[in-house]
């Protein structure tokens, strides 16, 4: 059975994975808190706080939300 600090440490680096995950796969802070569905400010605040670096805009996802807006 773990204990309460080995079960704290694991979910911190599985945080810490999975926003690196996000980060190395090209996706920006908006595309990862919406897979994540959370606040687009928690995955920045986490983001900067285990130094994991997105991308600020993906290209591609503002050229299909700017497609998106004509069509509307």
């Amino acid at each position: 059975m773990e204990t309460w600090a080995e079960i704290r440490a694991r979910h911190r680096r599985e945080k810490i994975e999975l926003l690196q995950t996000l980060a190395q796969s090209s996706f920006s802070y908006r595309s990862a808190s919406e897979i994540l569905q959370t606040p687009e400010e928690n995955v920045r605040s986490l983001a900067h706080h285990y130094k994991v670096i997105f991308q600020t805009h993906n290209s591609n996802e503002r050229k299909v939300r700017y497609h998106d807006e004509s069509n509307a």
